[in-house]
């Protein structure tokens, strides 16, 4: 689906689940296209304002990345 070869993966840091989903989500581009490159975004849930994931996920688009896989944590947390 990338136009440009540029792919983007958002994981939350520390998580082995994380790290597998972007080995298979790199080894899947790829496999459809061999100079395919991933830049990963590693968050944590609580960031400071200003430095959270959306200004790194318009850097992203900024360097021509036009596909961005995530992670999702769907474990519910209870106070």
């Amino acid at each position: 689906m990338s136009k440009t070869g540029k792919l983007g993966f958002v994981v939350r840091a520390s998580d082995r689940s994380g790290e597998l989903d972007i080995n298979a989500y790199e080894m899947g581009a790829l496999q459809m296209n061999p100079k395919a490159t991933v830049t990963v975004i590693f968050h944590r849930r609580l960031e400071r304002p200003g430095q959270g994931t959306r200004p790194r996920l318009r850097a992203m688009a900024d360097q021509g990345i036009d596909v961005i896989g995530q992670h999702v944590d769907t474990r519910r947390r209870r106070s």
